[in-house]
């Protein structure tokens, strides 16, 4: 069982690691109303075949947590019963944030992770590099991109907008005037945007970069005031002055930040 807050999704992860771990399968069903049989369906039908299933947020089902450990339970009795029915590769992965309503049994049966987010600019930057170097696969793409250049530039950009949204959020009324729960997610929607259009673009695609930056970042944000600071970070720390080192032909850019 994973433990984490909804602001930190783990599931990219997950996935990355079933695919270094002999390309596991892996099938991910979100928790909400209704999707209980299409979870029970997928957990009989890896049993037998092998593969990991991963019900993502439990606490958002607390209804079905009942028949959940009811499920858990008879699969700890298959290998007692029919050996040949629960495959050795089954695993089931559950995400959660710490909530009452999950039976005090799951918890007792489970191996439990809990996801701490690094603190601080520097520290999420990092973040972000080593798991690029840690995968074979990012790195690979990371380094093949048909403008070098302005990608290593434009991603060290990004990376530094997010982490400063990410810090500034941790410090509640402080940083932000209202609750934004800028996650993961928007960072690696941006960054998977960033090498598309980067690629595919004749031109220094900027205004559309910064569009489909802020349509990722933006949703979470509801104080016109928080809309204004987003912008003009974008603008500072992410495209202005990068695209300004950029028409200098990278020269060293002395602005002070």
């Amino acid at each position: 069982m994973l433990l984490q807050t909804l602001s930190q999704p783990f599931i990219n992860r997950l996935l990355a690691y079933a695919k270094e771990y002999n390309n596991t399968p892996v099938v991910v069903v979100p928790l909400g109303q209704e999707q209980g049989p299409f979870a029970r369906k997928r957990i009989q039908e890896f049993r037998k075949i092998g593969g990991w299933v991963v019900l993502e947020n439990c606490h958002l089902y607390s209804s079905w947590m009942g028949e959940l450990d009811e499920i858990i339970e008879e699969t700890e009795l298959i290998p007692y019963m029919e050996k040949d029915r629960l495959s050795p590769e089954f695993r089931l992965w559950l995400t959660s944030e710490s909530d009452p309503c999950i039976p005090i049994t799951i918890l007792q049966k489970s191996v439990k992770c809990v996801y701490n987010p690094v603190t601080g600019v520097k520290a999420t930057m990092l973040k972000a590099y080593r798991e690029i170097v840690n995968s074979k696969e990012s790195l690979e793409e990371y380094v093949s991109h048909k403008k070098m250049g302005d990608w290593n530039k434009l991603f060290m950009g990004l990376t530094f907008f997010h982490a400063i949204l990410l810090e500034r959020k941790r410090r509640g009324s402080v940083g932000l005037n209202g609750i934004c729960e800028f996650t993961d997610m928007d960072f690696e929607l941006s960054k998977r945007t960033l090498y598309k259009l980067l690629e595919e673009s004749t031109t220094f695609p900027f205004e559309a970069l910064k569009k489909a930056t802020l349509d990722y970042y933006g949703v979470h944000v509801f104080d016109e005031r928080d809309k204004k600071y987003l912008r003009l970070l974008l603008d500072k720390f992410y495209l202005s002055l990068i695209h300004i080192c950029r028409c200098r032909r990278y020269a060293v850019c002395r602005s002070r930040w």
